[in-house]
Protein backbone atom coordinates (compact mmCIF):
# COMPACT_ATOMS: atom_id res chain seq x y z
CA UNK A 1 0.00 0.00 0.00
CA UNK A 2 0.97 3.51 -0.73
CA UNK A 3 1.38 5.64 1.86
CA UNK A 4 0.55 9.75 1.01
CA UNK A 5 1.90 11.48 4.48
CA UNK A 6 3.03 9.96 7.68
CA UNK A 7 0.55 10.73 10.54
CA UNK A 8 0.87 11.04 14.19
CA UNK A 9 -1.00 8.38 15.81
CA UNK A 10 -1.19 7.95 19.53
CA UNK A 11 -2.21 4.99 22.02
CA UNK A 12 -3.27 4.95 25.30
CA UNK A 13 -2.96 1.66 27.62
CA UNK A 14 -2.58 1.85 31.42
CA UNK A 15 1.29 0.50 31.27
CA UNK A 16 3.77 -1.41 29.23
CA UNK A 17 6.28 -2.97 31.83
CA UNK A 18 4.06 -6.22 32.42
CA UNK A 19 3.22 -9.31 30.08
CA UNK A 20 0.04 -9.82 29.23
CA UNK A 21 -1.86 -10.30 25.70
CA UNK A 22 -3.13 -6.63 24.94
CA UNK A 23 0.34 -5.24 25.75
CA UNK A 24 1.93 -7.64 23.55
CA UNK A 25 -0.57 -6.95 20.60
CA UNK A 26 -0.21 -3.40 21.12
CA UNK A 27 3.83 -3.60 20.69
CA UNK A 28 3.51 -5.54 17.58
CA UNK A 29 1.07 -3.13 16.11
CA UNK A 30 3.24 -0.13 16.82
CA UNK A 31 6.43 -1.40 15.61
CA UNK A 32 4.78 -2.22 12.45
CA UNK A 33 2.79 1.21 11.95
CA UNK A 34 6.26 3.20 13.36
CA UNK A 35 7.66 1.89 9.50
CA UNK A 36 4.82 4.28 8.25
CA UNK A 37 4.10 6.96 10.39
CA UNK A 38 5.05 8.56 13.65
CA UNK A 39 3.77 6.87 16.35
CA UNK A 40 3.72 7.21 20.14
CA UNK A 41 1.76 5.56 23.47
CA UNK A 42 0.83 7.27 26.56
CA UNK A 43 0.70 5.20 29.43
CA UNK A 44 -1.29 5.55 32.77
CA UNK A 45 1.51 5.44 35.25
CA UNK A 46 5.22 6.42 35.83
CA UNK A 47 6.70 3.92 34.34
CA UNK A 48 7.72 4.07 30.48
CA UNK A 49 9.49 0.94 30.63
CA UNK A 50 8.30 -2.32 28.09
CA UNK A 51 8.40 -5.41 28.84
CA UNK A 52 7.93 -6.68 25.01
CA UNK A 53 10.92 -4.93 22.88
CA UNK A 54 10.12 -1.39 21.44
CA UNK A 55 11.27 -0.29 18.17
CA UNK A 56 13.78 3.12 19.34
CA UNK A 57 11.41 5.07 16.88
CA UNK A 58 8.52 4.91 19.28
CA UNK A 59 8.29 7.92 21.08
CA UNK A 60 6.66 6.54 25.17
CA UNK A 61 5.10 9.13 27.13
CA UNK A 62 3.54 8.91 30.67
CA UNK A 63 1.55 10.80 33.39
CA UNK A 64 0.68 8.80 36.72
CA UNK A 65 -3.40 8.80 36.87
CA UNK A 66 -2.40 7.60 40.12
CA UNK A 67 -1.11 10.88 41.36
CA UNK A 68 -4.67 12.54 40.88
CA UNK A 69 -6.04 14.29 44.30
CA UNK A 70 -9.43 12.27 44.20
CA UNK A 71 -7.62 9.13 44.24
CA UNK A 72 -5.26 9.87 46.82
CA UNK A 73 -7.11 11.23 48.65
CA UNK A 74 -10.07 8.94 48.63
CA UNK A 75 -8.16 5.95 49.15
CA UNK A 76 -6.19 7.39 52.10
CA UNK A 77 -9.79 7.91 53.98
CA UNK A 78 -10.69 4.67 52.85
CA UNK A 79 -8.06 2.88 54.16
CA UNK A 80 -8.66 3.43 57.53
CA UNK A 81 -9.46 0.83 59.73
CA UNK A 82 -12.97 1.49 60.74
CA UNK A 83 -13.98 1.68 57.40
CA UNK A 84 -11.94 -1.76 56.12
CA UNK A 85 -15.88 -3.27 56.13
CA UNK A 86 -17.28 -0.75 54.56
CA UNK A 87 -19.22 -2.29 51.85
CA UNK A 88 -18.55 -1.79 48.26
CA UNK A 89 -15.40 -0.42 49.50
CA UNK A 90 -12.92 -1.50 46.44
CA UNK A 91 -15.74 -0.35 44.58
CA UNK A 92 -15.86 3.21 45.30
CA UNK A 93 -11.73 3.29 44.99
CA UNK A 94 -12.34 2.04 41.67
CA UNK A 95 -14.53 5.11 40.72
CA UNK A 96 -12.40 7.22 42.08
CA UNK A 97 -9.44 5.85 40.47
CA UNK A 98 -11.88 6.19 37.10
CA UNK A 99 -12.61 9.93 37.95
CA UNK A 100 -8.78 10.83 38.28
CA UNK A 101 -8.09 9.10 35.55
CA UNK A 102 -10.69 10.84 33.22
CA UNK A 103 -9.47 14.46 34.54
CA UNK A 104 -5.80 13.73 34.03
CA UNK A 105 -6.22 12.16 30.50
CA UNK A 106 -8.53 15.23 29.85
CA UNK A 107 -6.26 18.08 30.94
CA UNK A 108 -3.23 15.98 28.95
CA UNK A 109 -5.07 16.22 25.74
CA UNK A 110 -5.96 19.72 26.11
CA UNK A 111 -2.46 20.34 26.27
CA UNK A 112 -1.65 17.78 23.53
CA UNK A 113 -4.47 17.99 21.01
CA UNK A 114 -1.51 17.48 17.88
CA UNK A 115 -2.61 13.58 16.84
CA UNK A 116 -4.13 12.82 13.49
CA UNK A 117 -5.77 9.31 15.71
CA UNK A 118 -6.11 8.21 19.15
CA UNK A 119 -6.64 4.48 19.77
CA UNK A 120 -7.15 2.94 22.71
CA UNK A 121 -7.29 -0.54 24.18
CA UNK A 122 -9.79 -0.54 26.96
CA UNK A 123 -13.55 -0.21 27.35
CA UNK A 124 -13.22 2.74 30.03
CA UNK A 125 -10.61 4.63 28.54
CA UNK A 126 -12.37 5.06 25.00
CA UNK A 127 -15.52 5.76 26.90
CA UNK A 128 -14.19 8.59 28.51
CA UNK A 129 -12.03 10.44 25.86
CA UNK A 130 -15.34 9.91 23.67
CA UNK A 131 -16.89 12.31 25.71
CA UNK A 132 -14.09 15.05 24.40
CA UNK A 133 -15.35 16.83 21.15
CA UNK A 134 -12.39 17.20 19.58
CA UNK A 135 -10.64 14.13 20.46
CA UNK A 136 -13.73 11.93 19.05
CA UNK A 137 -13.99 12.72 16.05
CA UNK A 138 -10.26 11.15 15.72
CA UNK A 139 -10.92 7.97 18.04
CA UNK A 140 -10.20 4.47 17.49
CA UNK A 141 -11.43 1.75 20.12
CA UNK A 142 -9.40 -1.32 19.86
CA UNK A 143 -11.67 -3.69 21.53
CA UNK A 144 -9.11 -6.64 22.79
CA UNK A 145 -11.81 -8.18 25.63
CA UNK A 146 -15.33 -10.01 25.30
CA UNK A 147 -18.38 -7.47 25.13
CA UNK A 148 -19.25 -8.88 28.61
CA UNK A 149 -18.66 -5.96 30.36
CA UNK A 150 -18.10 -6.45 34.20
CA UNK A 151 -20.90 -4.76 35.80
CA UNK A 152 -24.51 -3.27 35.04
CA UNK A 153 -23.36 0.27 34.67
CA UNK A 154 -20.38 -0.38 32.21
CA UNK A 155 -23.22 -2.91 30.28
CA UNK A 156 -25.50 -0.29 29.89
CA UNK A 157 -23.12 3.07 29.01
CA UNK A 158 -21.22 1.82 26.13
CA UNK A 159 -23.97 2.09 23.69
CA UNK A 160 -24.31 5.43 24.61
CA UNK A 161 -20.42 6.75 24.53
CA UNK A 162 -19.42 3.82 21.48
CA UNK A 163 -22.44 5.39 19.30
CA UNK A 164 -19.58 8.70 19.02
CA UNK A 165 -16.91 6.78 18.32
CA UNK A 166 -14.87 7.43 14.84
CA UNK A 167 -13.94 3.79 14.41
CA UNK A 168 -14.21 0.49 16.35
CA UNK A 169 -12.24 -2.39 16.31
CA UNK A 170 -12.63 -5.69 17.09
CA UNK A 171 -10.18 -8.80 17.38
CA UNK A 172 -13.13 -11.32 16.87
CA UNK A 173 -16.48 -11.46 15.04
CA UNK A 174 -19.17 -11.58 17.29
CA UNK A 175 -17.32 -8.74 19.01
CA UNK A 176 -17.91 -7.27 15.95
CA UNK A 177 -21.60 -7.77 15.62
CA UNK A 178 -22.29 -6.57 18.90
CA UNK A 179 -21.14 -3.44 18.23
CA UNK A 180 -22.35 -3.03 15.33
CA UNK A 181 -25.68 -2.82 16.54
CA UNK A 182 -24.97 1.37 17.67
CA UNK A 183 -21.86 2.00 15.61
CA UNK A 184 -21.78 0.97 12.33
CA UNK A 185 -17.83 1.80 11.99
CA UNK A 186 -16.54 -1.22 13.37
CA UNK A 187 -14.82 -4.18 11.92
CA UNK A 188 -12.19 -7.26 13.09
CA UNK A 189 -9.04 -6.83 12.83
CA UNK A 190 -7.02 -9.92 13.67
CA UNK A 191 -3.94 -9.36 16.09
CA UNK A 192 -0.68 -9.35 14.30
CA UNK A 193 1.71 -12.30 15.82
CA UNK A 194 4.98 -11.01 14.25
CA UNK A 195 8.39 -11.85 15.29
CA UNK A 196 9.90 -14.42 16.53
CA UNK A 197 6.91 -16.79 15.54
CA UNK A 198 6.48 -15.84 12.08
CA UNK A 199 9.85 -16.82 10.86
CA UNK A 200 10.92 -19.54 13.24
CA UNK A 201 12.54 -22.45 12.42
CA UNK A 202 10.17 -26.20 12.77
CA UNK A 203 12.23 -29.30 13.03
CA UNK A 204 9.36 -32.38 13.27
CA UNK A 205 11.85 -34.93 13.92
CA UNK A 206 13.05 -32.83 16.81
CA UNK A 207 10.00 -32.36 18.41
CA UNK A 208 9.79 -33.29 22.34
CA UNK A 209 7.07 -35.59 23.98
CA UNK A 210 5.64 -31.94 26.06
CA UNK A 211 2.36 -30.22 26.06
CA UNK A 212 2.26 -26.18 27.59
CA UNK A 213 0.38 -23.83 28.41
CA UNK A 214 0.98 -20.18 27.69
CA UNK A 215 -0.88 -17.71 30.21
CA UNK A 216 -1.55 -16.44 33.39
CA UNK A 217 -2.53 -18.39 36.27
CA UNK A 218 -5.72 -17.14 37.14
CA UNK A 219 -9.47 -18.22 37.88
CA UNK A 220 -10.96 -17.78 34.22
CA UNK A 221 -8.32 -20.28 32.87
CA UNK A 222 -9.03 -22.92 34.28
CA UNK A 223 -5.41 -24.14 35.03
CA UNK A 224 -6.53 -26.90 37.37
CA UNK A 225 -8.05 -28.38 34.39
CA UNK A 226 -5.59 -28.74 32.88
CA UNK A 227 -3.71 -30.73 35.58
CA UNK A 228 -6.72 -32.81 35.96
CA UNK A 229 -6.70 -33.45 32.35
CA UNK A 230 -3.44 -34.47 32.45
CA UNK A 231 -3.42 -36.57 35.16
CA UNK A 232 -6.32 -38.66 34.00
CA UNK A 233 -4.73 -38.87 30.52
CA UNK A 234 -2.59 -41.36 28.66
CA UNK A 235 -0.27 -38.22 28.52
CA UNK A 236 0.83 -38.63 31.95
CA UNK A 237 3.18 -41.92 31.07
CA UNK A 238 5.51 -40.38 28.43
CA UNK A 239 5.00 -36.02 28.03
CA UNK A 240 5.63 -33.16 30.39
CA UNK A 241 3.11 -30.79 31.21
CA UNK A 242 4.88 -27.38 30.92
CA UNK A 243 2.59 -24.37 32.24
CA UNK A 244 4.19 -21.03 31.39
CA UNK A 245 3.27 -18.15 33.19
CA UNK A 246 2.48 -16.35 36.69
CA UNK A 247 -0.43 -15.73 38.81
CA UNK A 248 -1.77 -15.51 42.21
CA UNK A 249 -3.00 -19.44 41.97
CA UNK A 250 0.95 -20.61 41.46
CA UNK A 251 1.51 -21.93 44.95
CA UNK A 252 -2.22 -23.88 44.79
CA UNK A 253 -2.31 -25.05 41.14
CA UNK A 254 1.66 -26.11 42.45
CA UNK A 255 0.13 -28.56 45.09
CA UNK A 256 -2.60 -29.84 42.92
CA UNK A 257 -0.14 -30.82 40.64
CA UNK A 258 1.90 -32.93 42.87
CA UNK A 259 3.80 -34.73 39.96
CA UNK A 260 7.36 -34.03 38.74
CA UNK A 261 6.44 -34.06 35.12
CA UNK A 262 4.33 -31.05 35.88
CA UNK A 263 6.60 -28.46 35.16
CA UNK A 264 6.06 -24.63 36.02
CA UNK A 265 8.30 -22.25 34.09
CA UNK A 266 7.68 -18.70 35.63
CA UNK A 267 7.43 -15.68 32.86
CA UNK A 268 9.06 -16.13 29.95
CA UNK A 269 10.44 -13.72 27.03
CA UNK A 270 8.77 -14.16 23.90
CA UNK A 271 12.11 -15.85 22.26
CA UNK A 272 12.22 -18.26 24.80
CA UNK A 273 8.13 -19.13 24.74
CA UNK A 274 9.18 -19.65 20.73
CA UNK A 275 12.09 -21.52 21.01
CA UNK A 276 10.05 -23.57 23.68
CA UNK A 277 6.81 -24.00 21.36
CA UNK A 278 9.15 -25.29 18.63
CA UNK A 279 9.94 -28.36 20.71
CA UNK A 280 6.02 -28.84 22.22
CA UNK A 281 4.04 -30.86 20.21
CA UNK A 282 0.14 -29.64 22.06
CA UNK A 283 -0.80 -26.42 23.14
CA UNK A 284 -3.72 -26.53 25.50
CA UNK A 285 -6.38 -23.84 26.89
CA UNK A 286 -9.33 -24.47 28.98
CA UNK A 287 -10.27 -20.67 29.59
CA UNK A 288 -13.73 -19.17 30.69
CA UNK A 289 -13.79 -16.59 28.38
CA UNK A 290 -11.14 -14.68 25.95
CA UNK A 291 -11.10 -12.11 23.19
CA UNK A 292 -8.05 -13.99 20.58
CA UNK A 293 -6.09 -15.79 22.38
CA UNK A 294 -3.06 -15.11 20.13
CA UNK A 295 -0.85 -17.91 21.77
CA UNK A 296 -2.80 -20.27 19.59
CA UNK A 297 -1.36 -18.95 17.08
CA UNK A 298 1.98 -18.63 17.93
CA UNK A 299 1.75 -22.06 18.81
CA UNK A 300 0.45 -22.64 15.07
CA UNK A 301 3.60 -20.80 13.80
CA UNK A 302 5.72 -23.26 16.18
CA UNK A 303 3.69 -26.58 14.78
CA UNK A 304 1.82 -27.37 17.84
CA UNK A 305 -1.40 -29.21 17.91
CA UNK A 306 -4.61 -26.81 19.08
CA UNK A 307 -6.63 -28.20 22.24
CA UNK A 308 -8.99 -25.46 23.39
CA UNK A 309 -12.48 -25.10 24.98
CA UNK A 310 -14.67 -23.63 22.79
CA UNK A 311 -15.08 -20.42 25.29
CA UNK A 312 -16.53 -17.36 24.08
CA UNK A 313 -14.80 -15.38 22.37
CA UNK A 314 -12.04 -16.48 19.69
CA UNK A 315 -10.88 -20.01 19.62
CA UNK A 316 -13.71 -21.10 17.12
CA UNK A 317 -12.22 -18.60 15.00
CA UNK A 318 -8.38 -20.33 15.27
CA UNK A 319 -8.97 -23.50 15.63
CA UNK A 320 -10.20 -26.18 12.92
CA UNK A 321 -9.87 -30.02 11.91
CA UNK A 322 -6.68 -29.07 10.40
CA UNK A 323 -4.77 -27.81 13.44
CA UNK A 324 -6.43 -29.10 16.67
CA UNK A 325 -9.36 -29.77 18.15
CA UNK A 326 -12.57 -27.21 19.95
CA UNK A 327 -14.44 -29.20 22.87
CA UNK A 328 -17.14 -27.63 24.85
CA UNK A 329 -16.18 -25.53 28.41
CA UNK A 330 -15.88 -28.07 30.87
CA UNK A 331 -15.72 -31.00 29.09
CA UNK A 332 -12.46 -32.56 30.45
CA UNK A 333 -13.58 -36.53 29.48
CA UNK A 334 -13.19 -35.72 25.66
CA UNK A 335 -10.12 -33.61 25.96
CA UNK A 336 -8.94 -36.69 27.93
CA UNK A 337 -9.95 -38.95 24.73
CA UNK A 338 -8.53 -36.62 22.25
CA UNK A 339 -5.02 -36.77 24.09
CA UNK A 340 -5.50 -40.62 24.63
CA UNK A 341 -5.97 -41.03 20.69
CA UNK A 342 -3.03 -38.62 19.94
CA UNK A 343 -0.84 -40.54 22.20
CA UNK A 344 -1.76 -44.07 20.50
CA UNK A 345 -1.56 -42.43 17.05
CA UNK A 346 1.64 -41.38 16.26
CA UNK A 347 0.57 -41.03 12.58
CA UNK A 348 -2.21 -38.60 13.32
CA UNK A 349 0.24 -36.47 15.65
CA UNK A 350 2.54 -36.04 13.08
CA UNK A 351 -0.21 -35.00 10.66
CA UNK A 352 -1.73 -32.66 12.85
CA UNK A 353 1.41 -30.92 13.78
CA UNK A 354 2.81 -30.49 9.94
CA UNK A 355 -1.26 -29.39 8.91
CA UNK A 356 -1.17 -26.89 11.90
CA UNK A 357 1.90 -25.53 10.64
CA UNK A 358 0.83 -24.66 7.36
CA UNK A 359 -2.70 -22.88 8.81
CA UNK A 360 -0.23 -20.73 10.60
CA UNK A 361 -0.10 -19.25 6.58
CA UNK A 362 -2.99 -17.65 6.76
CA UNK A 363 -2.44 -14.95 9.89
CA UNK A 364 0.97 -13.70 8.35
CA UNK A 365 1.47 -9.83 9.31
CA UNK A 366 1.29 -7.74 6.26
CA UNK A 367 -2.61 -8.37 5.37
CA UNK A 368 -3.18 -7.32 9.23
CA UNK A 369 -0.82 -4.30 8.55
CA UNK A 370 -2.75 -3.21 4.93
CA UNK A 371 -6.17 -3.40 7.33
CA UNK A 372 -4.52 -0.53 10.13
CA UNK A 373 -3.23 1.60 7.36
CA UNK A 374 -6.41 1.60 5.04
CA UNK A 375 -7.78 2.65 8.40
CA UNK A 376 -5.33 5.23 9.57
CA UNK A 377 -4.98 6.94 5.36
Amino acid sequence: MTITSRKKILFIYYRLFKAGGVTKSLVNIANELSRFHDVSILVLIDDKSSFYKLDPKIKVISINTFDHWAFRIGCNFLNKKYLKNLPYRNSIKAYLYDYGSFRTINQWMSQNDVYDNYITCLFKLSSYLSINKNVRKKLITWEHNSHDFPNRFWKIFPHFFYKKINRIITINTESEKYFKNFNPNTQTIYNIIGEPFENCSVDFEAKENIITYVGRLSKEKNIDHIIDIYNSSKLVNNFKLHIIGEGELREILQKKAHNPNIIFRGIMSSDEICQHLTKSKIIILTSQTEGLPTVLIEAMFCGNILLSYNCNFGPKEIVNNKNGFLIDVGDKSEAIKILNNLTENKYLQKNLMKSSYLESENWKKEVIINKWLNILS
